[in-house]
């Protein structure tokens, strides 16, 4: 293909193109719908017309007994209910200086050892790049923070 060539293809293909684009571009002029056919005489059901409904609502709780009927998205009412309150001490490990026969750690600007107790806690074990405390029966591991 030569350049006169490519340059009328290109051309040909942009009328085309703005051509296209005028006529889908958004405008004041409706498009004919299939929906504007509807019969304008229906009118709503009333509820006394309808025949066949339920005097009540269907038990939930009974069906959630068979196999097939648990719910997977409901939530359980003890979960709903249940609120946890825990109190976090927050323990900042700035720093670490070990020695494999006594250890050390900075835990919130205060220097301690094994055997150790701050804010209540107490400092079970220094490694290299932890420390284990425990609080209240519970083993929390500290990890070095920047900053």
């Amino acid at each position: 293909m030569n350049e006169g060539t490519r340059k009328k293809v290109v051309y040909g293909a942009s009328v085309l193109a703005l051509a296209w684009a005028a006529y889908n571009f958004p405008s004041g002029r409706q498009k004919p719908s299939q929906t504007d056919n509807y019969d304008t005489s229906a009118q709503p059901i009333v509820a006394s017309a309808v025949t066949n409904v339920p005097e009540k609502l269907i038990d939930v709780e009974l069906y959630q007994s068979l196999e097939w009927g648990a719910d997977p998205f409901r939530i359980p009412e003890k979960l709903q209910t249940r609120r946890v309150q825990q109190v976090v001490k927050n323990w900042k490990l700035s720093g670490i200086v070990y020695s494999p026969d006594k250890p050390m750690a900075i835990i919130n600007a205060t220097t301690v050892g094994i055997g150790d107790i701050i804010e209540n806690a107490k400092v079970i074990k220094i490694d290299r790049k932890k420390v284990t405390i425990n609080y209240k029966g519970s083993q929390i591991t500290l990890t070095v923070t920047k900053g």
